[in-house]
């Protein structure tokens, strides 16, 4: 059963403006990209949705949105989808080890918001695989591993949070992340500190970003993008924000 169905199940109004939603996001044609269908199928598959945030959804719906252009209610949703993340069950389990891949792109684009020159930028991109672990601490200590949230995977049967190492290619897929031509990654492996929780994802999580598309299933195991999710994938959890001196292993690249 759908999640928002328990959700507003005490709302006949409410359930049956996210059944319509739903319904229009899975219609396939002109002018309807595929990121529509994909999220709602997940948002069907999820439990994890805070009902605050399904509420509010459905009466955005109900009341404005049944009217507006599809990309119109999208950007809407991602506004909404924002103010409930990290609202997942909790993970009772907090683990020693961590990690995650960040193209060198977006690591990029990270580092340049802080106050360095586009030089000093490229130089620790450069240098970043080579610092010794203390080194690497201090030079990113302020430095945040994400946007908005962040996604961290984990072994439950090593210290290495990338345990079973597998190719670099097979490795980025099974993190449900695209190695696109000529993209590079940085593995990164962290602790996690003690005061921050870590949470099942959600649609919110995911979809709280640029826009309704994020390689993602409910669950708390990644979306390997090349077998279209049909492997079992990683774990995956959601927490709030860390920086550069949680760095518990040396940052290693994926050309």
């Amino acid at each position: 059963m759908p999640g928002y169905s328990t959700a507003l199940a005490s709302d006949a109004a409410l359930l049956g403006a996210v059944k319509a939603l739903i319904e229009r996001m899975k219609v396939r044609g002109p002018g309807i990209p595929g990121r529509f269908y994909t999220a709602a199928s997940c948002l069907e598959d999820d439990s994890e949705i805070d009902t605050r945030c399904w509420v509010e959804i459905a009466t955005y719906y109900k009341d404005v949105g049944s009217s507006k252009a599809l990309t119109e209610v999208e950007q809407y949703l991602i506004g909404i989808f924002r103010r409930f993340q990290l609202q997942g069950t909790k993970d009772p389990t907090k683990r020693d080890d961590y990690g995650r891949a960040i193209a060198r792109h977006t690591l990029l684009s990270t580092l340049s918001k802080y106050d360095w020159t586009p030089a000093s930028v490229d130089d620790v991109l450069t240098s970043l695989t080579l610092l010794p672990l203390d080194e690497c601490r201090k030079t990113l200590r302020l430095v945040e591993l994400g946007s908005y949230l962040m996604w961290s995977t984990f072994s439950d049967t090593a210290p290495d949070p990338f345990d079973p190492r597998k190719p670099h290619i097979e490795l980025i897929d099974d993190l449900g992340l695209e190695l696109a031509s000529g993209l590079d990654f940085f593995l990164f492996w962290y602790q996690i500190p003690d005061p921050i929780e870590l949470h099942l994802p959600s649609c919110a999580d995911a979809y709280g970003g640029e826009e309704l598309f994020f390689p993602f299933r409910p669950g708390g195991r990644t979306f390997p993008i090349t077998k279209q999710g049909k492997l079992s994938g990683r774990p995956e959890r959601v927490h709030k924000l860390i920086t550069g001196e949680n760095l518990k292993g040396q940052v290693e690249a994926i050309p």
